[in-house]
């Protein structure tokens, strides 16, 4: 029965989003309220249990989606995100462009949210399609593949924040680290799925020429914003066990929950 219900829910889930087009909040609400039903619980318990669950979630991940968000949008309205990116076609100009599009996806999607970021680099994606000779589509999935696994894997996005939650897991640092590795592995493995993909439409080029819109601005303070959060994390999880007045510092400069 209980398993009925969990697969009964993960389909509406999908359906609710994907085919109905419904908000996720909306969807989600409705499924955990269905699920508590489905396993024997009263309305009143399943409104409480949604609560306590959901306020629970929030009370540990709450601030560091809303500064993750904002931290996004800063970087988006300022252009930082548009410099990282054209930037790295500058830099990775040897590497097939399907590559280089999912490398570009994997540094970008983790400070600003994937659709907002796939919206964002369309155009960029369209450009180098036709300065390097490259198909559209297998550029598209290449970005899609980039975004996408750091999206889920890697914090400050809401996903992954909220499974530590919920499985308790207080290391914040470890979680980054083990998700960026896992996220590198699927993003290159996009970028090779993409590379197929464009050898069977036309044959794959190296990025011979940047896009035409030629963008200003320094690669090092784009990205600092997204650093210097990643190193008070990452110095926590080095520095566990300091002790005297250091110690509340890097509690809680690495632990924002």
């Amino acid at each position: 029965m209980e398993i009925t219900a969990l697969i009964i829910t993960i389909v509406w889930i999908i359906w609710g989003t994907a085919k109905m087009k419904w908000h996720p909040f909306v969807v989600l609400l409705i499924a955990a309220f269905g699920l508590a039903l489905a396993l024997g619980e009263g309305a009143f318990d399943a409104v409480s249990l949604i609560n306590k669950g959901f306020g629970g979630t929030m009370s540990r991940i709450g601030l560091i989606i809303l500064l993750g968000a904002m931290l996004g949008e800063l970087l988006e309205k300022g252009g930082a995100t548009e410099v990282i990116a054209f930037k790295m076609v500058k830099g990775l100009k040897k590497l097939p462009t399907t590559y280089a599009m999912s490398l570009i996806g994997y540094v970008v999607a983790i400070p600003v949210f994937c659709d907002a970021a796939f919206i964002l680099l369309s155009p960029l994606t369209k450009s180098m399609s036709k300065n390097a000779k490259v198909s559209g589509k297998a550029l598209t999935v290449a970005l899609s593949t980039g975004l996408f696994a750091p999206h889920v894997l890697i914090p400050p996005t809401p996903g992954p924040l909220a499974a530590a939650a919920t499985l308790g897991l207080n290391d914040l640092g470890l979680l980054i680290l083990a998700g960026s590795i896992l996220a590198l592995v699927l993003v290159l493995t996009g970028g090779w799925f993409a590379t197929r993909m464009n050898r069977q439409l036309q044959q794959v080029n190296p990025l011979e020429e940047l896009p035409e819109q030629e963008v200003e601005g320094s690669l090092a303070r784009a990205v600092l914003p997204i650093i210097l959060p990643l190193l008070f994390i990452a110095g926590g999880t080095s520095l566990a066990g300091v002790e005297g007045w250091a110690e509340p510092w890097i509690e809680a400069l690495s632990k924002p929950e």
